[in-house]
């Protein structure tokens, strides 16, 4: 697989990152954003639309008593066909 040449959808965010951690202190919450946009970005360079991937942020699901994590269906989503390929 062939990736594109860095541009500035990945360039900006790893500025801004590298950058927050040399200003003064700042609070983590900033840095965790930068390192999410960060992560988002590497993503869709590496997964990319054109080849039928989705890439998007999401929380994280409950999990229960025993640390399994669960995926909630929103109650407008159908009921999943198992005869039909999971997207990528």
């Amino acid at each position: 697989m062939l990736l594109s040449p860095i541009d500035h959808h990945l360039q900006d965010p790893y500025d801004t990152y590298r950058t927050s951690y040399t200003l003064p202190v700042r609070e983590t919450s900033a840095h965790m954003q930068h390192a999410r946009d960060l992560a988002l970005a590497l993503l869709q360079r590496h997964y990319p639309d054109s080849q039928g991937y989705v890439v998007e942020p999401a929380t994280v699901e409950p999990f229960s008593a025993k640390g399994v994590n669960f995926v909630l269906k929103k109650i407008d989503e159908s009921d999943s066909d198992p005869e039909s390929a999971p997207p990528k």
